[in-house]
């Protein structure tokens, strides 16, 4: 992962060495930091998840490493132009992580366990606090129709598929992301634009879709996750400028395929119990398999 984004006048060892233990540390506390529970059911996020230490020993060790390593700072020469470009999660992780270690060193604490542990901790957490999050709806913003008969029930299952399939992306973002790291190829990142622009439509004609009064919750649950799915989409469409946003963003995969699916299967069993049927040659039919309108 490239880190030559970081625009800290601190020493470079330095900060690229903290960025990549904070980016373990950062997988193990992602559920403590977020609002999203662990998904029992999807696997895809665990599958890839950076080995986790056993041991606290690194965050003494790291700090005594950068006493020694690093480098006295350059007396400016008043001619570098002022960067105000806003600090990516990356730039504030380094930035914050150098101060916790200059206030270590100012105090002779580098070499207490206790002191160094929590900086470490407050670093992430304050880091973590200033993340970029998806935007959630509520049921305000849920265009919710009286009308809940039979026909306005069936009339919305066809349209919901049809928008589906006239807007969800087919490709998978975490999958694009993925190639471009294994290849150290980040042009391969632009593929994830039409990912993004597809979530965004879909999310568009979701909010104008008129909702039968008992689906609302459904249909919110849908928004919600289609809106995470944005979410971590423009997250790794950055991986190259902020890995560590990708990383937040990727914490949320299996909270957000798990919300769609689920939302998914309510409105299936929802429209058997009633007596909603969809033919064959109707868009609606797609409901008797879940899997294939939720990819």
């Amino acid at each position: 992962m490239a880190f030559s984004s970081l625009r800290l006048q601190t020493p470079l060892i330095f900060v690229v060495c903290a960025v990549a233990v904070l980016a373990t540390a950062l997988y193990v506390r992602q559920g403590k930091s977020r609002d999203y529970a662990p998904v029992a059911t999807v696997d895809v996020i665990s599958e890839n998840e950076a080995p986790r230490s056993t041991s606290d020993s690194w965050r003494s060790q790291f700090f005594s490493i950068g006493t020694s390593t690093a480098p006295a700072p350059k007396a400016s020469t008043g001619t570098a132009k002022q960067n105000t470009e806003p600090l990516t999660l990356t730039d504030q992780i380094g930035r914050n992580f150098f101060t916790s270690y200059v206030q270590l060193q100012q105090g002779n604490l580098i070499g207490n366990e206790t002191a160094v542990q929590n900086a470490v901790d407050y670093t992430i957490d304050t880091s973590l606090e200033s993340a970029l999050a998806p935007r959630l709806y509520t049921l305000a913003d849920v265009r919710v129709s009286a009308d809940a008969g039979t026909a306005a029930l069936h009339g919305y299952g066809n349209t919901l598929v049809s928008t589906f399939a006239a807007h969800m992306p087919t490709t998978d973002a975490a999958m694009i992301a993925t190639e471009a790291l294994e290849k150290q190829d980040f042009s391969i990142l632009a593929s994830i634009d039409p990912v993004i622009t597809g979530h965004q439509r879909m999310i568009s004609a979701m909010l104008a879709l008129s909702v039968p009064k008992p689906l609302e919750q459904y249909h919110l649950d849908l928004l919600n996750g289609l809106s995470r799915s944005l979410y971590i989409a423009q997250g790794l469409r950055a991986t190259e400028k902020d890995p560590m946003q990708a990383l937040v963003a990727l914490g949320t995969y299996a909270p957000a395929k798990n919300t769609i699916n689920t939302a998914l299967q309510g409105l299936n069993v929802y429209f058997r119990s009633y007596g909603v049927l969809f033919s064959a040659g109707e868009p609606g039919a797609a409901f008797s398999n879940i899997s294939t309108i939720s990819q």
